[in-house]
């Protein structure tokens, strides 16, 4: 069976929210790896020279635009990658992945790339409100880790505990 037998009703790579990618991406693959797979495949990187993660990451973002061999590349891999949680979503498991990402700090979820993926990818109706949840979750984790980071966990958390 063929992604596309599998899958038809499946949004592309190139159909996907941008905070969405650049999160699976991140979380899927370590930015080496990446670099590797697309040269491996003979799909070059042609967007910079990739010195860094970032570089690395924004080339193959900027690449999965379009119907292009890498982002074809890319997004196999994510299929096959994140198989389990893609059938788990088809096999009807909507609600319970909306309980998931809805209910914790995203650094608790299970597979969260897996979830991500599915849920980036998937047509089905009534996503939207969950998709802007998770993409308003991925920049507020993301903000408190980075304040972390750069001011210390305690004043984090007073900042935090200030503003709820």
């Amino acid at each position: 069976m063929t992604r596309h037998e599998a899958y038809d009703d499946r949004l592309r790579i190139w159909e996907v929210d941008c905070l969405l990618l650049d999160s699976i991406l991140a979380l899927s693959f370590e930015p080496e790896e990446l670099l590797t797979r697309c040269q491996s495949a003979g799909v070059p990187l042609r967007l910079c020279d990739c010195a860094s993660a970032r570089q690395v990451l924004h080339a193959v973002h900027e690449a999965s635009h379009a119907d292009t061999p890498l982002a074809r590349l890319v997004e196999h891999n994510l299929d096959v990658l994140h198989r389990a949680s893609l059938e788990r979503l088809e096999g009807g498991l909507l609600e319970e992945l909306h309980d998931e990402l809805r209910g914790a700090d995203l650094w608790s979820v299970p597979d969260l790339a897996g979830k991500l993926w599915a849920l980036a990818t998937s047509s089905g109706e009534g996503l939207d409100p969950l998709r802007h949840h998770v993409r308003g979750a991925i920049v507020v984790d993301g903000l408190r880790l980075l304040a972390e980071r750069v001011h210390g966990p305690k004043a984090t958390a007073e900042v935090l505990e200030w503003r709820l």
